[in-house]
């Protein structure tokens, strides 16, 4: 499958959902900040969601209880702001294993829908792309 650069990149058909599923997404949440991890493909996947650039933290790649430190971080920086991060699979499988003692394998583009409660971080559910 071609991708839009290097082989590490976002295919061309990844480039397509990722901008259809953003489109959907922004209908619901106008106004949201975007992160990633450096990955180039989760950068990519966040540009193209969004149509801007994504702040990248090297940290969103750390997919064990660090990422809560990291998750926290950024919520309380957000000033209630909707976020939206683009991470890796087995990240969100460690959420939601962690938090719900369930099994989750995450097709491309799936979400978590976390919140922060100004103590902790609350994971709702998966966001339902179908909706």
């Amino acid at each position: 499958m071609p991708c839009y650069s290097d082989k590490s990149g976002i295919t061309i058909t990844g480039t397509e959902k990722a901008q259809q599923e953003g489109i959907k997404f922004a209908t619901i949440f106008s106004e949201y900040d975007i992160y990633s991890s450096n990955a180039v493909r989760t950068i990519q996947t966040a540009k193209f969601f969004s149509g801007k650039e994504p702040v990248v933290m090297d940290s969103l790649s750390d997919c064990n209880n660090d990422l809560y430190k990291t998750l926290e971080s950024i919520a309380r920086e957000s000033h209630k702001r909707n976020i939206v991060i683009m991470t890796h699979n087995h990240c969100l499988s460690f959420l939601a294993r962690d938090r719900l003692g369930k099994k989750f394998k995450p097709a491309y583009l799936d979400a978590l829908i976390m919140h922060y409660d100004g103590t902790r971080l609350i994971l709702d559910g998966k966001y339902n792309k179908e909706a």
